[in-house]
């Protein structure tokens, strides 16, 4: 049976849905009337402008991507300001060339869409539609576009009564009446009645709202947010409807937006496959449930997801995993479910429908090895993670406040970083080169002839020469796609058919124009490959210019220790793999970091977007600053498919493991302190060290990050807290002596599928308006305290007390291979891939670094109310003691929670249960695991050896240097790996 995977923003009836890797300073506000200047050396100021370009250029029907670089690489108000003005006039060379070359009946729809915006319209329609004569058409278009110029706001009692209409106007705006919720872009694409709610909102980018011409003169109308019905895809597929934001402003004066939301139906509806369960028990069974002990409640948790899972997959495991699992006997499921009760996992079948990985067997009853899950099988949240809350919906997260000193102390070492590399080449001549090559030669008229029916096909070839424009033959081209699906007997794949022929006739011209250029042979390699993805010709010119910009979060771990140096220009981050990825090889030109000022503490104060907040300060700095120096690839001893089975021994054999980790070097002292962007006060690279990195090296030693020496698994105890306590126990209860968790990271605020969903309507409509440009805060506390304030009154103890708190693990089952230990997980087991497509091989993360796959693999943590999108990616998960556990790679925001890879492991024996396989010993920091044959210190210690390496021989982690005698005892490896009798001991039941 199909599984289906999702990724959406928010669940209420509680999706089974997959993961999703992550990897997206000043106050702007002035007095009434005030216009001023902005500083031309300003980073905020120059961001606004571009994004007031991005939206203009969006006009542009044929931008050749040059437009577009120039934005990305302008460094100045003046040099923004002078794009847009060509992007402006750009835009009217469009117009003019789209009237030059228009029949009488297409210059007079033109003229009539122009004349829609004018109030005082004249006598200009009547004239329009008797004119026939295409000259006098195209000047009557320019008058009106002279008074459209021309025409001034409204004044007084005017402006009064016009500002009464538009009121008017909206207050009883309907869609498709005043406005329509359209869908722009180009090439293919679904008809409402054939498109999901769920579709558009995770395709937000290409639709928009269009006024209608009768309304154009009255009201402006701009989309702001696209959003599922109580943020739930089931209950909005179901519906076929999604709820939209509007806002509205008058063109004809000065009164402020206003916003309002509308359900907009006509989408396809009905169910496409989600399964769900009830997102809490009966009041009866939950005073059991939190009675009883974590393996109790795993039985009852577990009980009702394999119930949800094995209905949406048919009910038969054997079915599953392309028939590999055959051979597996009741007799060999016995053996297995007794064994897995002796080592603590879960039962063969329910492995199975959970996605975990399990043994396979010859078929002379031998082991043949693990079998994995190929695709990322979806998951379920819990309904533990969200008990007690008012919105379960944001048990994922909470949004740009700071609860507490401790999430103030981690904004201000952690960074948002923002990394950026060409797509084509680095090289400007190649680039333009490759936008030459690109540019698309297609001729419809070629596809047209394939159409039987003469008459037909004349029709069509005439109706193309009526209008030279690209969104017009788009239009013309999927009537034409029309036509041959009815000629043969609507049978769309035939049609589809013909129509990939005609377009690999280019595609193929392409790529052969692209092997005899002179472009070295990577660039052809990475100009074909797009070629070979991108579905619109009319897009592949902008591939040339093109940069990737992949964002994340890194967060400061360790700095060199030099002789005589008063204070390190040498800083270490921690980030994720897939982050630190965005460093291309031979692409990367530069990167940009974000932090919190070191004199601010705004606690419980609401910011606003990073970048757009004064607490917050932007760094620009240079490609030849920073480096890898360590990688969680290829770090074991041994490939994942040394315990495969046959069949995916053979196809994983290329493939290694990796933890979604890395640890970037940034040397301060390359920093370039004359460009405007690092412009500062103190002239040397020491000094500029230190205000980037907020005086750390100057702080004391509880403050500065240390690693946890004992994983959860080896010590549930010290995370184990209780889920519900009267107001006796609450009194008396000393959470002090657990672990609290604390997570900090910047995801983009709105990425289309994932945004920022504490954004007030009319509150933070300014924020809203620019959320997909900027990152938010997001951390791991209470949606509750959204609303709380810091007053002259000190809050009660009980809730202070609350603030101060961290939080903990998730009880998500879906990803737990330790039944009685909440939060923790074997990724190879449970998550190996993430990603559901066809091919097994499209699923495995690819590094930039070597093009190579990868399979997760290590210790994971599943954090409680922690889920953003794309940016936090590298959050770091600390305790309260500032020993960081972990680092944040992947969300499952349906499921209301995530993985973050595990720093350390002291491993665990499953007593033969996967053949070979046990979960592996390594300290990504330290090293020393019997498994492993990489970390951090072995990196650097290497690093200290090589000629280029910078001649680092110790930093505040190694004081000593990173020799393997230079170990810390308390993170050598003194003992055998866990089992399940040692992790019991330890695990208050």
């Amino acid at each position: 049976m199909k599984k289906f995977k999702l990724i959406t923003l928010w669940a209420s009836s509680v999706p089974i849905t997959s993961l999703m890797v992550l990897s997206a300073a000043c106050d702007n506000s002035q007095e009434p009337g005030s216009k001023p200047k902005p500083n031309d050396n300003d980073p905020v100021a120059l961001e606004n402008k571009k994004n007031e370009a991005r939206e203009l250029i969006r006009k542009l029907k044929n931008n050749n991507g040059a437009l577009s670089a120039d934005i990305t690489t302008a460094s100045s108000i003046q040099e923004i300001e002078q794009v847009i003005t060509r992007i402006k006039g750009a835009i009217e060379d469009q117009r003019k060339e789209e009237i030059k070359n228009s029949t009488p009946e297409q210059l007079k729809e033109i003229a009539k869409k122009e004349l829609s915006f004018l109030r005082d319209k004249k006598d200009y329609l009547s004239r329009i539609e008797s004119e026939v004569d295409k000259e006098k058409l195209s000047q009557l278009i320019e008058l009106i576009k002279n008074d459209l110029n021309n025409q001034q706001k409204l004044t007084g009692e005017e402006a009064e009564v016009n500002n009464q209409e538009f009121q008017n106007i909206v207050n009883n705006a309907k869609e498709s009446v005043e406005f329509d919720l359209v869908q722009i872009g180009f090439g293919f694409s679904k008809p409402k009645s054939e498109t999901l709610p769920s579709e558009v909102v995770e395709d937000s980018a290409n639709w928009e709202v269009r006024v209608n011409s009768e309304y154009a003169s009255k009201i402006k109308a701009q989309l702001s947010n696209i959003r599922l019905e109580n943020n739930d895809k089931n209950l909005a597929n179901s519906k076929g409807e999604v709820e939209i934001f509007v806002r509205f402003s008058n063109p004809n004066t000065d009164i402020n937006e206003i916003t309002k939301s509308f359900k907009v139906t006509g989408f396809k509806s009905g169910s496409d496959g989600i399964i769900t369960i009830s997102p809490e028990p009966p009041r009866n069974e939950l005073v059991e449930y939190l009675k009883e002990n974590h393996l109790d409640r795993y039985k009852y948790d577990n009980n009702k997801f394999v119930e949800a899972v094995s209905r949406r997959d048919g009910g038969n495991w054997k079915s599953l995993r392309n028939g590999q699992l055959q051979n597996t006997t009741d007799v060999k499921v016995t053996e297995f479910n007794t064994k897995a009760q002796e080592v603590g996992v879960s039962s063969y079948s329910d492995s199975v429908f959970k996605g975990f990985g399990v043994p396979a067997y010859k078929t002379d009853g031998t082991l043949d090895g693990l079998v994995i899950s190929q695709s990322d099988p979806g998951n379920l949240a819990s309904w533990v993670d969200a008990f007690g809350k008012k919105d379960p919906h944001r048990a994922t997260g909470f949004a740009r406040k700071l609860p507490n000193t401790t999430y103030v102390d981690i904004a201000k070492q952690s960074y948002s970083i923002a990394f950026s590399s060409y797509l084509a080449s680095s090289v400007e001549s190649e680039r333009n080169e490759v936008m030459r090559l690109l540019t698309n030669k297609e001729d419809l008229k070629e596809l047209i002839k394939k159409i039987n029916n003469t008459e037909r096909r004349d029709f069509f070839l005439k109706r193309l020469t009526d209008n030279p424009d690209a969104n017009w033959r788009e239009k013309v081209k999927l009537e034409v796609f029309g036509e041959l699906k009815i000629e043969n007997n609507n049978n769309e794949d035939a049609a589809a058919r013909i129509y990939t022929d005609y377009i690999n006739t280019y595609r193929n011209q392409m790529k052969k124009d692209v092997d005899a250029s002179s472009l070295p042979q990577d660039v052809k390699d990475r100009v074909k490959a797009k070629i070979d993805k991108e579905p619109n010709l009319d897009q592949l010119a902008l591939f040339g210019n093109q940069q990737s910009d992949v964002r994340g979060t890194m967060w400061l771990m360790d700095y060199e220790i030099k002789d005589g140096e008063d204070y390190p220009t040498k800083f270490y981050f921690g980030t994720n793999l897939h982050v630190a990825d965005g460093m291309i090889p031979g692409l990367f030109n530069g990167y940009n970091i974000s932090r919190m000022k070191k004199d601010v503490s705004p606690v419980l104060n609401k910011l606003k977007f990073v970048g757009l907040d004064d607490n917050f300060e932007t760094f620009i700095l240079d490609s030849s600053t920073i480096r890898r120096v360590f990688d969680g690839r290829d770090y074991l001893n041994k490939k994942p498919a040394d315990y495969l089975a046959t069949k995916q021994k053979e196809l994983y054999k290329d493939a290694e493991e990796f933890i979604d980790f890395a640890i970037l070097e940034i040397d301060f002292s390359k920093a370039d302190l004359s460009s405007y962007q690092n412009a500062h006060p103190n002239a040397t690279a020491s000094d500029y060290a230190k205000h980037i990195t907020n005086y750390y090296k100057n702080l004391s030693d509880d403050k500065k990050v240390k690693f946890l020496n004992e994983s959860y698994l080896k010590n549930y105890a010290k995370i184990d807290f209780p889920l519900a306590l009267n107001k006796t126990q609450s009194q008396k209860y000393d959470w002090s002596k657990l672990d609290q968790l604390f997570i900090l990271g910047y995801p983009l605020a709105n990425s289309g599928k994932w945004r920022d969903y504490y954004l007030e309507m009319h509150i933070d409509d300014n924020l809203d308006r620019v959320a997909k440009y900027y990152n938010t805060i997001w951390i791991n506390a209470d949606q509750d305290f959204y609303k709380l304030q810091l007053g002259e009154d000190e809050p009660e103890k009980s809730e202070k007390d609350k603030l101060n708190r961290g939080n903990f693990l998730s009880y998500n089952i879906g990803y737990r291979t330790f039944i009685d230990k909440p939060g923790i997980t074997d990724a190879f087991l449970s998550a190996p891939v993430i990603g559901s497509k066809s091919n097994p091989l499209d699923n495995l993360y690819i590094s930039t670094q070597d093009n190579k796959h990868y399979i997760n693999f290590g210790l994971e943590y599943t954090p409680r109310w922690y889920a953003p999108g794309g940016g936090a990616s590298g959050s770091s998960v600390r305790n309260q003691r500032n020993e960081l556990v972990g680092v944040y790679h992947a969300s499952n925001i349906s499921a209301r929670t995530g993985l973050a890879a595990a720093f350390r492991s002291e491993g665990y024996d499953y007593k033969g249960l996967y053949g070979t396989y046990n979960l592996p010993q390594y300290d990504l920091i330290y090293g020393g695991g019997k498994d492993q044959k990489n970390s951090y210190r072995d990196a650097m210690l290497k690093l200290s050896k090589e000629t280029n390496g910078g001649g680092i021989t110790k930093t505040w982690l190694f004081k000593n240097g990173f020799e393997k005698t230079n170990i810390p005892s308390e993170y050598n490896f003194t003992e055998n790996i866990l089992t399940y009798e040692t992790t019991k001991k330890t695990n208050e039941s």
